[in-house]
């Protein structure tokens, strides 16, 4: 393994996280939400009730320092409320879900043309990150 950029598996993720996330802007933009504003209101149409932002921010695991300015976002747009360190989805928020519904579908049809298997691709998403979680990491001797 060398210190060759395109041979870093951290690199390949991003490379790749970030590709995947544009491709959410234009049906997105149809909604007028950003990414992260997508994240948070799936998570609210989801359970269907107000949540804790601690839940909020524990489901997302956003970097540090940008939460707060996500709820902001979240919260001028119309979307949702905090209050008392509760989110609620407002009736605007909500009106969105239906929109919204064909956005996973619309993702996962783009990216069969190119043949990959995008549920396993998932999945193994998963134990890679799982792993990392788990790891230890030391400097070698």
């Amino acid at each position: 393994m060398s210190l060759h950029l395109e041979d870093q598996l951290c690199f390949s993720l991003y490379r790749a996280a970030r590709s995947v996330i544009r491709s959410y802007d234009p049906l997105l933009k149809e909604l007028g939400i950003t990414y992260p504003q997508y994240l948070m209101l799936m998570i609210l149409w989801d359970v269907k009730e107000p949540v804790t932002v601690d839940y909020m921010e524990n489901r997302l695991q956003p970097e540090t320092g940008t939460y707060e300015g996500l709820l902001e976002g979240l919260q001028d747009a119309g979307l949702a409320t905090v209050e008392d360190d509760t989110i609620t989805i407002t009736q605007k928020g909500s009106d969105l879900e239906p929109r919204a519904v064909c956005i996973p579908e619309t993702i996962l049809n783009e990216y069969r043309k190119s043949g990959v298997d995008l549920v396993e691709f998932r999945e193994s998403l998963e134990i890679v990150r799982e792993a990392g979680d788990a790891a230890e990491m030391q400097y070698p001797n």
